[in-house]
């Protein structure tokens, strides 16, 4: 009986160092966010700015230690009337302050995102998020919503 113990401990010692090693995330993460912010990049290059909404959600989830995050990515620049929808939206990169996500728009276009979740409550904490697609770069600190990387 001591030498099965024993034998069980050191399994459980070598699953969690192998888990550790190929930086396993058991309940996969989540990202959401949601909210609005004042393009930086200006309004077609006028001295303007335009507003932005957005939403998405990608949830995370793991086989052997291997994540892959999935969801829904959707925003509307005001000024411009261009929007953007993707429906299958797959994370490239996520740590504790920052995720990158990467999907193809309804018109067959790419999209990149890159949000920035520095705190709570939300956009007063310096919440940041940059959107690539074919209308070019939106970008912004949220003025209102959150950016939440759970």
């Amino acid at each position: 009986m001591k030498k099965i113990l024993k034998y069980a401990t050191y399994l459980a010692l070598l699953v969690m160092a192998v888990g550790l090693l190929a930086g396993c995330c058991p309940d996969g993460g989540k990202v959401t966010g949601g909210g609005w912010f004042m393009d930086r990049e200006g309004f077609r290059g006028e001295a303007e700015y335009s507003k932005v909404t957005f939403g998405f959600v990608a949830q995370g989830t793991c086989e052997c230690c291997v994540c892959k995050y999935k969801g829904q990515f959707q925003a509307v620049n005001h000024g411009t009337k261009e929007k953007i929808h993707v429906n299958e939206l797959v994370g490239k990169d996520l740590d504790g302050e920052k995720a990158r996500f990467e999907g193809v728009d309804k018109d067959g276009f790419d999209v990149k995102v890159t949000v920035w979740d520095r705190g709570e409550p939300g956009a007063s904490e310096g919440d940041e998020i940059t959107i690539k697609s074919q209308y070019g770069i939106w970008r912004g600190d949220l003025e209102g919503g959150n950016i939440q990387i759970h």
